[in-house]
């Protein structure tokens, strides 16, 4: 059977929230491992991320890390369209590194979800933030868009408009999943199935 946007927005939403919090920071701790290992970290100038809501895998703890490695880190400056992000600036006793040498890509764009399949397709809340977001982005330099989620949010299909931006590679608490070339060529091509399972 195949489900509609609402029907996997309604399954997946039950499911994120019915896992026990300390579960929750456990993935979340995992996934900002695995994403700072990601060769498109070390390339980037830029992180973009974005600011957890509710039960979402929460990616704040690479903030710290990025400016470790004298990146600058951005979010939304509101969630209202169009698209704009501000700089953050670090708290009191974490040290800015130097700035990194890098090539493209330039920004990598952590990316919330519902839902993901393993082309990369995405599904979001229904208002098109991160679409018009990636749209925008892409039109403008080098972008690596990496959706992060639990491994219970990846399915196997998910439908899709013409709209629907794709991420290039998924993370999760379990794995690595490479979706669509990428300008650096660090993952692959569109639909490959598997990198790394650690689990």
């Amino acid at each position: 059977m195949t489900l509609t946007k609402a029907e996997w927005r309604e399954r997946l939403l039950s499911a994120r929230r019915a896992m026990e919090l300390e579960a929750r920071r456990a993935a979340s701790a995992a996934v900002v491992e695995r994403l700072a290992s990601l060769p498109a970290f070390d390339q980037s100038q830029s992180i973009l991320l974005y600011a957890a809501i509710g039960a979402e895998i929460d990616p704040a703890a690479l903030a710290a890390v990025a400016w470790r490695h004298g990146k600058e880190v951005r979010q939304p400056a509101s969630p209202e369209l169009p698209p704009s992000w501000v700089a953050l600036s670090p708290p009191p006793g974490i040290a800015l590194g130097a700035a990194a040498d890098v090539r493209d890509p330039a920004v990598l764009v952590v990316v919330p979800g519902i839902a993901f399949d393993a082309t990369g397709r995405r599904l979001g809340r229904g208002l098109g933030y991160y679409d018009r977001a990636l749209a925008a982005l892409r039109r403008d330099q080098p972008v690596t868009a990496v959706g992060i989620a639990y491994e219970l949010q990846i399915v196997a299909e998910l439908p899709h408009d013409p709209w629907d931006e794709p991420v290039d590679v998924i993370v999760t608490e379990r794995r690595v999943l490479p979706c669509r070339a990428t300008p650096s060529g660090a993952f692959g091509r569109r639909g490959t199935a598997e990198v790394r399972d650690e689990s």
